[in-house]
């Protein structure tokens, strides 16, 4: 390309370049596979390049149609601008860059480009980055689910605990589902994988039985203490229902939160709160005890001790009389083998359900997605780990 003139639009601060062929280039190349082209007949191409002291700059191109013996009639290639792309190399990398730190919105604002021009660019360059994932030597990982829109809507991550790198994310979170993840693995792979933690879906846990001979089925903590979570929520509504008189119900209500959450997390105010509140009813405050020590039960690394513990803890629940908590037993029970791996596999969903929390911080920046493809790629992008 040679430079004819330029054309500047003060008003616009506009700055047009006009380009015009190099004569003494006389070969030209096909766009959709590269190989040599025959010339048929001129064309020009408007082209937007990056801001120069905050100027707009455009490239008018002159460039031919031409015709391939592999792909018909095309136009030719240019080294600067990608296929179908009205905006050159340099200044789409330079988007990329800036979408990686900020929004779609504010960067197409910045640029006053099209919010859909922008996506595109940072949908092809995270293409390019990320696919096909480079998996490495897989040995733990943890499978977790988190909801794309309202209803039942769900995309399955998986997460390389060595690492903390989502590796894959997949829509669904039926057994089929995440079987899709596995297929995307050697023989080798699979069966060179030692540890999964999940939470007790059944598909999750006939998926990895499936597909893993050779891994163990780690049951994630903080699932199961979230799960004796919901008894204790069933309890505290009970009990305000059949609570008598006005002080005790005032006492009962909006504590959920208390009862859920770490003693060591809550401020003092709301540690006397909760002091007052077990005071106060005898189930509430068994319950709460009995959540306690139900997570002092990964403290223990042998595991046979482990058991004696969990088979104590199991005894004492049972005899508690509380509802809720005899399912909740029987749910220990099936599912102990997972439980006691922590043992041999101190590995649990934390890091997952922390990815977790950045997921739904990028799905709130961006006032949701409607490109679930985008949105996966996103989600590779923004948690790549260590």
């Amino acid at each position: 390309m040679v430079i004819d003139f330029t054309e500047i639009c003060k008003k616009d601060k506009v700055l047009t370049i006009h380009l015009n062929r190099d004569e003494r280039v006389k070969k030209s190349y096909c766009s959709e596979c590269g190989q040599l082209a025959v010339r048929e007949r001129r064309v020009r191409k408007l082209i937007q390049d990056m801001f120069l002291a905050g100027w707009k700059v455009f490239l008018d191109c002159e460039l031919f149609n031409v015709y391939c013996s592999k792909c018909g009639y095309r136009r030719e290639k240019l080294d600067f601008v990608d296929k179908c792309s009205r905006i050159t190399i340099r200044y789409e990398s330079f988007i990329f860059q800036i979408v990686s730190m900020a929004t779609v919105k504010s960067t197409a604002e910045q640029f006053e480009l099209s919010w859909e021009t922008v996506k595109e660019i940072d949908k092809k360059y995270l293409v390019k980055k990320l696919l096909p994932v480079k998996y490495g030597n897989l040995q733990k990982i943890s499978i977790d689910e988190i909801a794309n829109h309202k209803g039942h809507d769900y995309l399955t991550v998986v997460m390389d605990l060595e690492t903390g790198r989502v590796i894959w994310v997949g829509q669904g979170r039926k057994e089929e589902d995440i079987d899709k993840f596995f297929a995307t693995l050697t023989k080798k792979q699979r069966n060179n994988i030692k540890a999964v933690s999940i939470d007790m879906w059944p598909a999750f846990i006939n998926s990895v039985l499936k597909n893993c001979p050779n891994a163990d089925i780690v049951f994630d903590k903080f699932h199961i203490i979230k799960k004796f979570g919901e008894v204790i929520v069933k309890l505290r509504s009970a009990e305000y229902q059949k609570a008598e008189s006005k002080e005790d119900k005032v006492m009962l209500k909006g504590t959920k939160w208390l009862l859920l959450r770490n003693k060591a997390n809550l401020e003092p105010d709301a540690k006397k709160q909760l002091k007052q509140l077990l005071k106060i009813n005898q189930n509430l405050a068994a319950a709460y005890i009995l959540k306690e020590d139900l997570s002092r039960l990964w403290d223990y690394k042998q595991r046979a001790s482990a058991k004696k513990y969990l088979d104590h803890w199991i005894e004492v629940a049972g005899s508690s009389g509380i509802r809720g908590v005899k399912a909740f037993t029987k749910m220990l029970r099936k599912h102990e083998d997972g439980i006691l791996n922590h043992c041999q596999h101190n590995i649990d969903n934390g890091k997952i359900e922390g990815t977790n929390n950045k997921i739904k911080t990028l799905k709130r920046n961006a006032y949701g997605f409607h490109d679930v493809e985008y949105f996966k790629l996103k989600i590779l992008w923004t948690c790549r780990g260590k």
